[in-house]
C-alpha cells in the first residue's frame, strides 16, 4: 500500500481520535467505499475537467446529514489534493490505525466460499493462540482458492490452500500472491 494513503489516513485517524469520533469516521469511510466503488460517480470525482468546488458543492448536498464535518472536510481534501485515487488504501489504513490502537490485528483471509461463523470463530481462535493478539478477520472471495484457507496479518502469510499443497507437491513453487 501507498505511503501517501498511510500519511493521509494517519491524519484522519488522528483527527478523529481528538475528536472522540472514530466509530463514526470509520462508519463514514465505509458509506464513501460505497460512493467510491461506482464507477460513474468515482470518474465523476476523478475528473480533472470538473471543478473541485463543484465536486465539493455536490457531495455536500448528498451527504448533508450521512457523515461526519471530519469525514466531510478530509473528504474535500482528497478532492483538493487529486488523491482520490487513494480511498480504498486509505480506508484500509485507517481501519488499521483503529484495530492497532484497540490491540487488535487485522487478517485478511481468501477463501472459495465464505466462512460460516463457526469456522470464523475457530480461525480467530487459532490466531490468538498462536500470536496471543487478538484478531479481526477481513475476508475475501478468491476463485483462485480452490479449498482451505489463506490469511495475511500484517507480512506473513499463512497459506494452507489446497492450490498452494498442490504447486508445492509437484515443485512448482510456493504460495500465491493475495491482495485485500
Amino acid at each position: 500500500m501507498s505511503d501517501v494513503a498511510k500519511r493521509y489516513a494517519r491524519g484522519l485517524f488522528l483527527a478523529a481520535q481528538e475528536a472522540e469520533q472514530l466509530k463514526q469516521v470509520e462508519q463514514d469511510l465505509a458509506l464513501l467505499a460505497v460512493i467510491f466503488g461506482d464507477t460513474m460517480i468515482n470518474n465523476y470525482l476523478s475528473s480533472p475537467i470538473i471543478e473541485i468546488n463543484a465536486k465539493g458543492k455536490l457531495l455536500a448536498k448528498v451527504l448533508q446529514s450521512s457523515i461526519t464535518e471530519i469525514s466531510m472536510r478530509f473528504l474535500y481534501l482528497l478532492l483538493k489534493a487529486r488523491r482520490t485515487e487513494y480511498f480504498e488504501q486509505i480506508k484500509q489504513h485507517f481501519i488499521n490505525f483503529v484495530l492497532q490502537k484497540a490491540g487488535k490485528l487485522r487478517a485478511d483471509v481468501w477463501t472459495a466460499v465464505l466462512l460460516s461463523k463457526e469456522q470464523r470463530s475457530e480461525l480467530e481462535r487459532s490466531f490468538f493462540y498462536l500470536l496471543n493478539k487478538p484478531i479481526t478477520l477481513f475476508e475475501h472471495h478468491a476463485p483462485l482458492v480452490l479449498g482451505g484457507v489463506a490469511v495475511r496479518i500484517g507480512d506473513r502469510l499463512y497459506d494452507g490452500t489446497l492450490r498452494t499443497q498442490l504447486r508445492q507437491s509437484l515443485g512448482l513453487g510456493g504460495a500465491l500472491q493475495y491482495e485485500a
